[in-house]
């Protein structure tokens, strides 16, 4: 207790909290951030590109008046997909953006999204991997070029859950950590 009577409770230090220190910050969770934010500027990236082709899509569709209905809606149907897979892509290039710049401030509500994040890469790093793969069992020697993207997705979500998941980096989410007895 302090002999200051206009001291706050909180701002009193007890037992257990002289027992915590803070945590440094580590290169390996700068890394996840770099690298989170990296991947989502290039997926930010690609996203223009789609909004792009959407247009163009809507152009053709709207300047050609010989049209069937048939083929018409199947272009609308397409544009439509086109616009799914675009809006898609871009909430994935604002949460990998977002996680990014929450990892490299320390929040724990980043962490939590990038381990999800890197998961959901692993899972899909996989999935696309076995199509890939089935692809090339059907004789199709061009997509060999596909597995650029997976080994990436593989990479990028091993490094995330390893770094993420461990108790030391862990620490620097929390702001403090525990001394052992013989650091002090």
């Amino acid at each position: 207790m302090s002999d200051n009577p206009y001291s706050p409770p909180q701002a009193e230090i007890g037992q257990p909290a002289k027992n915590l220190v803070l945590a440094q910050r580590s290169w390996p969770v700068h890394r996840v951030a770099m690298l989170s934010l990296a991947f989502g500027a290039l997926i930010a990236v690609q996203a223009n590109q789609l909004i792009a082709e959407c247009f163009v899509l809507q152009q053709e569709i709207s300047n050609h008046t010989e049209y069937d209905s048939q083929a018409k809606s199947f272009d609308e149907m397409i544009l439509q997909e086109q616009i799914a897979s675009t809006a898609t892509v871009l909430v994935l290039a604002f949460c990998l953006i977002t996680s990014g710049l929450g990892v490299w401030r320390r929040k724990q509500w980043a962490r939590i999204l990038s381990i999800i994040q890197g998961t959901l890469a692993i899972l899909f790093g996989l999935l696309l991997s076995m199509m890939i793969t089935d692809e090339l069992l059907r004789g199709n020697s061009e997509a060999l070029t596909g597995y650029v993207l997976p080994v990436f997705l593989l990479l990028y979500g091993v490094l995330v859950l390893y770094v993420l998941l461990r108790k030391k980096y862990k620490a620097e989410f929390v702001g403090t950590m525990p001394v052992e007895e013989g650091d002090s």
